[in-house]
């Protein structure tokens, strides 16, 4: 599945990558080599931990977009669309989700009016 994820980001025009991995599994990194830089989590503990494993020297000034290395859904043209829509919100973050009331293992929780909650702000 991190293939598609990869495809989607290359189409988009995306060039450094950085695949987050688990060290335990070697046969990830073997199967990105030459495809995206990996960089070990040893301790895994959620996305924002998994940023942190790159030293934000390496972050600062540029502009940066996490996804998960397992969305199936995701293409060029929609990482396209939030990279846009960050750059003219002029916004410090964005955050782009799908919200799907068939599902409960999104991350995103969100208010009645769909504004994020947990002290997240939206702007529209």
């Amino acid at each position: 599945m991190v293939d598609w994820v990869l495809n989607a980001l290359k189409e988009a025009g995306i060039k450094d990558v950085k695949v987050i991995a688990n060290p335990h599994h070697a046969e990830v990194a073997a199967h990105l080599d030459g495809q995206a830089e990996v960089v070990y989590q040893r301790d895994p503990k959620g996305t924002a931990h998994a940023l942190r494993q790159i030293p934000a020297g390496e972050l600062r000034g540029r502009q940066v977009l996490v996804v998960n290395g397992d969305s199936p859904l995701l293409t060029a043209a929609s990482v396209l669309k939030v990279l846009h829509a960050h750059q003219e919100s002029d916004a410090p973050a964005t955050i782009a989700s799908v919200d799907d009331p068939t599902r409960d293992d999104g991350r995103v929780v969100r208010r009645r009016a769909g504004t994020p909650s947990a002290g997240l702000a939206a702007t529209t």
